[in-house]
C-alpha cells in the first residue's frame, strides 16, 4: 500500500515548452529533443552581432598597436630615467626615438627639450619647442624647467642687430673689437660676449678670455660655451687644476658630454695624470668613434704616453676619414704639439 501511494504521488516530468513526456535525461531543465534543439538554434539579434563584431575589431586593433604603444612608453621611460642620472646623450637617443613614433607627444618632447639643451644641441632643442608650441600643458616642475631653458637658450643666438653684423664678415674673428665692445656693454647680449671671448681665445689672449667668461657665467652659470672656453683657457694659463674644475662643472650637468670629458683629459695630461686621461678618452671613443675632437685627444694621450705607433696610425686613419676644414684644424693642433710648435 505504501509503495503504491509513493508511486502515485511522484511527479511526472514533461517538456517545459510543449508537454512532451519524452524528455532528455540529465539536463538542468526538462526539455524534449525537438525543443532543446530549437532553443540552441535561437537566432542572435543583428545588433548583438554588430556589437560583438565591433568589440572583436577593437581587440584586434589594440593587439596590433600594443607593441608600438609599449615601445613608445618604454622609450619615454628610459629617456626620463637617463635624464635623472644626467646621462643626456642616452636620454636624447631614447626620447628622439619616442618622438619619431609620436611627434606630438607632449611628455616626450618636453623631456627631449631638456636633453637637447644639456647636449648643447640647439637644433633639436628648437625643433622640439616648435612641435609643442601650440599645446597647452599643466603647470608643473617639468614645464617650469622647459620654460627656464627656453629663456636661457636665447644666450646661444645673436641679437637681430648683431646677426646683421655677422653677415658682413666671413667669420666672427674678422669682426673688429670696436664692434664687439658696442654689443657686450649690453648685459643681455650673452651670445656676443661668448663669440668675442672665443675670438680672444683664438688670438691667445687667454686672460682676457678668462675675464669675459666670468662675466658670462655670472649671467648664466650653466653656459656651456663659457665653461668650455674656461676649461681650455685655464689649461693654457698653466692652471690645469682650475681647468678641471670647469670641465667637472660641465660633466655635472651632463656626464655624457664627451667634449667636456676630452677637455678634462687634456687637463689631466697637463698634470701628467696620463693613465687617467687615457681611461677617460677611451670611454669617449667607445661611445662615439667618429668625433674628431675625441680622436685628436686620444692621439695626444698616445703622444704623451710615448705610444708613437698608435698615435700615427690613429691620425692617419682619422685624417683620411675626416677631411673637412673643421676636423683638419683640430688635427693640425695635434701635429703642432707633436712638432713642439704648440703647447698643451
Amino acid at each position: 500500500m505504501n509503495e503504491i501511494e509513493a508511486s502515485h504521488n511522484s511527479p511526472v516530468k514533461v517538456c517545459l515548452k510543449c508537454g512532451n513526456p519524452e524528455i532528455i535525461k540529465d539536463v538542468p531543465n526538462p526539455l524534449c529533443a525537438e525543443c532543446r534543439d530549437a532553443a540552441i538554434k535561437f537566432p542572435i539579434p543583428v545588433w548583438v552581432k554588430i556589437f560583438g563584431g565591433a568589440i572583436v575589431l577593437l581587440v584586434i586593433f589594440g593587439l596590433i598597436n600594443l607593441p608600438a604603444s609599449l615601445a613608445l612608453a618604454l622609450n619615454i621611460e628610459r629617456g626620463i630615467a637617463a635624464g635623472k642620472q644626467y646621462k643626456f646623450a642616452t636620454a636624447k637617443k631614447y626620447l628622439s626615438a619616442a618622438v619619431s613614433m609620436d611627434s606630438t607627444n607632449g611628455e616626450a618632447n618636453e623631456h627631449l627639450i631638456i636633453a637637447a639643451y644639456y647636449n648643447a644641441d640647439m637644433y633639436t632643442f628648437i625643433q622640439s619647442i616648435n612641435r609643442i608650441a601650440d599645446k597647452t600643458f599643466e603647470e608643473d616642475e617639468l614645464l617650469d624647467k622647459v620654460n627656464m631653458l627656453a629663456g636661457k637658450a636665447n644666450y646661444y643666438f645673436a641679437s637681430d642687430s648683431f646677426y646683421n653684423v655677422e653677415q658682413q664678415y666671413v667669420s666672427t674673428n674678422e669682426i673688429p673689437d670696436s664692434v664687439y665692445y658696442r654689443f657686450i656693454n649690453n648685459d643681455d647680449n650673452v651670445y656676443e660676449k661668448t663669440v668675442f671671448a672665443s675670438k680672444l681665445f683664438d688670438n691667445k689672449m687667454y686672460k682676457s678670455c678668462d675675464s669675459l667668461c666670468h662675466i658670462i657665467l655670472d649671467k648664466d652659470d650653466e653656459n656651456f660655451s663659457a665653461l668650455a672656453l674656461m676649461g681650455s683657457a685655464k689649461r693654457f694659463e698653466n692652471q690645469a687644476d682650475s681647468a678641471l674644475h670647469y670641465c667637472d662643472r660641465m660633466l655635472a650637468m651632463n656626464n655624457e658630454l664627451y667634449y667636456a670629458s676630452c677637455l678634462k683629459a687634456r687637463a689631466l695630461l697637463k698634470l701628467k695624470r696620463n693613465q687617467e686621461a687615457l681611461q677617460l678618452v677611451t670611454a669617449c671613443k667607445n661611445a662615439d668613434s667618429t668625433d674628431a675632437y675625441t680622436l685628436a685627444t686620444l692621439a695626444l694621450v698616445y703622444h704623451f704616453n710615448k705610444q708613437d705607433q698608435q698615435r700615427d696610425a690613429l691620425l692617419q686613419h682619422a685624417e683620411t676619414q675626416m677631411n673637412d676644414s673643421a676636423s683638419a684644424q683640430i688635427f693640425q693642433y695635434v701635429h703642432d704639439v707633436i712638432n713642439n710648435k704648440e703647447t698643451l
